[in-house]
């Protein structure tokens, strides 16, 4: 047992599979919501078919596409990561670049296969969002007037894999916001060149306006309005109050550890700790009480993952000795 957790923790930092769980949450609300909502355009295309198929779809779509990108990040940036983060696998010389590469192919293949048992629509909107990936990964998260916009784009967009019609947009706008925001800071608290200028991040505050004007054009063109008379008024007011608690969290583990590298790495994984939280109160708002039980549960295995993983790493690189 301890040489197989040897041999399958680098690869599961690779793919940083712990982080998974935030995109998973995030396909799971759209094919909840688009089953649970008989104004969605795609509803009886959801509705009719196995909800545990289509859960293991969007799934192994998610995870699969989550790990392609963290691995080909990895691949892309070995010399880099072996100055500026060495405790990467890859740079640490825990994995081969072959396995790596495996690694890389492995959950492409996979995610096309999730995509596939979706719809054909899907297996498109994969395609396009692997070659985002790639284009991001090769050179735009190096331009920051371009790269950080970019990221919460391909979380917004993936989202639309289990619905390319999906008319509730809101939830996306939210997803793309946080990501982006999240990518802008961490990008600045790490210290890491290229640097932010003013007229960079004023080129990110513009494409988010208008990628989210885009947004509230496609979901107003697909059921003419953008808010669903379901939904209740109170909805708004706590996804606010989820934001400022997750804004207040971050702000109080900053001034423990400072704002620096530190910090810009553990804001992501705060990010992933609340997608989740945000699909099962959209959920609750439109009274799918069920559907929203299952994405708390997703939250809560998501945190479970993370505390779990973090002790294994820990044992299996500082394994525990014996006091005499």
């Amino acid at each position: 047992m301890q040489r197989f957790l040897e041999r399958i923790a680098p690869v599961l930092r690779l793919t940083r599979v712990s982080s998974a769980f935030a995109v998973v949450a995030n396909a799971w609300f759209v094919v909840l919501w688009v089953r649970g909502t008989p104004n969605e355009p795609m509803h009886l295309d959801l509705a009719t078919r196995p909800l545990w198929l289509l859960l293991l779809a969007a799934g192994l779509n998610a995870v699969s596409l989550f790990g392609f990108g963290a691995t080909l990040n990895d691949i892309l940036d070995r010399r880099r990561d072996r100055l500026l983060r060495p405790d990467r696998p890859l740079a640490r010389g825990l994995l081969t670049e072959q396995t790596a590469v495996a690694s890389a192919t492995g959950t492409l293949l996979a995610s096309f296969v999730g995509a596939a048992l979706i719809d054909n629509r899907a297996v498109m909107l994969n395609a396009i969002l692997a070659a985002a990936i790639l284009i991001f990964n090769g050179a735009a998260k190096f331009v920051p007037a371009f790269g950080f916009v970019a990221l919460g784009c391909i979380f917004a967009v993936h989202m639309f894999i289990p619905a390319s019609r999906l008319a509730f947009v809101i939830p996306v706008w939210v997803i793309l916001t946080q990501t982006t925001l999240v990518a802008a800071l961490a990008h600045l608290w790490s210290r890491k060149p290229p640097r932010a200028s003013v007229r960079a991040l004023t080129s990110c505050a513009v494409g988010w306006v208008l990628l989210s004007v885009g947004l509230a054009w496609f979901g107003w063109r697909q059921a003419h309005t953008l808010w669903p008379r379901a939904m209740e008024p109170w909805t708004p007011g706590v996804i606010a109050a989820l934001a400022l608690v997750m804004a207040g969290l971050v702000a109080r583990r900053a001034m423990g550890l400072g704002i620096g590298p530190r910090m810009a790495e553990k804001l992501p994984r705060y990010s992933a700790l609340w997608m989740p939280l945000y699909g099962a109160a959209w959920l609750l708002g439109a009274g799918l009480r069920a559907e929203a039980i299952i994405i708390g549960a997703v939250a809560l295995a998501g945190y479970l993952s993370m505390s779990v993983l973090r002790e294994a790493y820990s044992l299996i690189e500082h394994p525990l000795g014996y006091r005499r």
